[in-house]
């Protein structure tokens, strides 16, 4: 097995380097140094990386170690973390696969799901809206029902008719 500490320099930028435990580290001024990771809003590890006396730039270190261990690395991939942790940047952790199969990997380990009815953020009225629309099926107009729900005639019709499912 080979050692996961092995230090391997990161393209573009030639003070830097990166070990398949996702570690990056500095080798500025002939000392070698571990950097500290930052969390972005997206709960994913990164670094400040500076190129020949440039800004720094934020890299994630997932795509990091993706770009320098995986053969067959491409910005155009995405990097999928295998076991769901956004923060576990081990090489064995990690895949490049397309941004469909990244969604389905995804909804298949339970990171994401389908929200449906109230749970959805896009939903416009509640569950039991919904009930109060199908017992006014008789009482009132769908036009009327509409204007006082603030959704279209078109989603009373199929509330209360049942035809077809209704994602609100």
């Amino acid at each position: 097995m080979e050692n996961s500490n092995k230090l391997i320099p990161i393209p573009g930028f030639e003070d830097y380097s990166v070990n398949k435990k996702g570690e990056v580290y500095s080798l500025k001024f002939n000392k070698i140094k571990k950097l500290k990771n930052k969390l972005t809003g997206r709960k994913y590890f990164f670094v400040g990386l500076c190129g020949s006396g440039k800004k720094p730039k934020h890299k994630s270190i997932h795509r990091l170690v993706a770009q320098v261990f995986l053969p067959n690395y491409s910005e155009k991939l995405e990097v999928n973390h295998i076991n769901g942790v956004k923060t576990d940047n081990r090489l064995e952790n990690l895949e490049m696969v397309t941004s469909s199969e990244n969604k389905r990997h995804a909804y298949r380990i339970g990171l994401k799901t389908n929200l449906k009815g109230e749970k959805n953020p896009r939903c416009k009225i509640s569950n039991a809206v919904v009930e109060l629309i199908k017992n006014m099926k008789n009482i009132m107009a769908q036009g009327e029902l509409a204007n006082i729900f603030g959704i279209s005639q078109t989603h009373i019709s199929r509330i209360q008719t049942g035809k077809k499912r209704v994602n609100l």
